[in-house]
């Protein structure tokens, strides 16, 4: 229990809000799956300003995601299952009853419902695998919309106590204390284990480090590989200027704000800019660099008589 706590206040300390989906994914699933991951990517990018065209937004991992909450220091014993609806094919209103001590079997053959039990066991209470999702009758054709739900009678402690379940919903804190094990549970404790047992919590971090970030950055590569940058609009511009030490440092960490900046002409600038274009359309260019030459050299002159004249009329000169 205090794990899975420290487990929750680490991962709103130090992870991202798609990272802590991913955990939240994790705890409900065990396994991501490809759908899992394109939605961790496009959250990832949006995450860095790229947008998502379908505006997938994280859910980060929070208490009532995990299978276990607190529920006291008093027993939970589990005497039934009864009222349940839209679960499976099995008929509305029917119930199961478990002995109070000692072992309750339940049997019957394929299609009876066994199944269909477990599943509502395995996502109320708590259990390693949660992969499998409790549906309504696939045979109704009003199914569609209809959430599986039950009622489970409880004595917690020496207090008899009914708690309401339905699919997609925190389940009550009192089931979190009631394991369940089956064939499924038993793959999950078995595969891909270096040892006999791992405290539950750090697998789910495990398989955050070691397969879904392993993962995403696999896809991350693949694009930037995948992706042709043509750098040569900018080849003029680069060079020891300001612009152009920007454009030779550009990444994912350049200040935006900067490149808007000097992008961005000033009034003198565009002026100047106006000036030249205005210059460049003139209909003999040559004819008008010329005269403008000429006028240069008579103003150098002028300045040059000026400077010569000036000894006679100083101060020093006139005393």
């Amino acid at each position: 229990m205090s794990l899975l706590t420290d487990i929750l206040v680490w991962s709103s300390a130090n992870l991202l809000l798609w990272q802590r989906d991913a955990l939240r994914r994790l705890f409900q699933c065990q396994e991501c799956q490809s759908q899992d991951f394109d939605d961790l990517y496009a959250m990832l990018k949006s995450a860095r300003g790229l947008s998502d065209p379908q505006h997938r937004q994280p859910i980060p991992l929070a208490a009532e995601h995990l299978p276990v909450q607190s529920a006291g220091s008093d027993v939970v014993v589990l005497n039934g299952i009864r009222e349940l609806k839209n679960v499976n094919r099995i008929a509305d209103g029917e119930k199961l009853t478990f002995g109070p001590k000692g072992i309750t079997i339940i049997y019957g053959g394929n299609g009876s419902g066994k199944s269909g039990y477990s599943r509502v066991l395995k996502r109320a209470c708590r259990a390693r695998d949660v992969l499998e999702t409790v549906h309504a009758d696939a045979n109704d054709p009003q199914s569609s919309g209809k959430v599986p739900e039950a009622r489970f009678d409880v004595t917690v402690g020496t207090v008899q106590k009914s708690l309401s379940w339905k699919r997609d919903s925190p389940a009550p804190e009192e089931l979190s204390t009631i394991a369940v094990f089956d064939g499924r549970c038993a793959r999950e404790y078995l595969d891909e284990q270096d040892v006999a047992y791992v405290p539950y919590g750090l697998d789910i971090v495990e398989n955050l480090g070691q397969k879904v970030l392993p993962e995403l950055l696999r896809r991350l590569n693949s694009e930037i590989e995948s992706t042709n940058t043509d750098v040569t609009p900018f080849a003029d511009l680069i060079g020891d200027t300001s612009v152009g030490k920007v454009i030779a440092s550009l990444s994912a960490t350049t200040n935006s704000e900067l490149v808007k900046k000097l992008a961005t002409l000033t009034k003198s600038e565009t002026d100047r800019l106006d000036e030249l274009e205005k210059t460049l359309t003139e209909n003999d260019p040559k004819t008008k660099a010329k005269g403008l030459l000429l006028s240069a050299q008579r103003i150098d002159g002028l300045v040059s008589r000026i400077d010569s004249s000036l000894s006679y009329v100083d101060e020093s000169a006139t005393q």
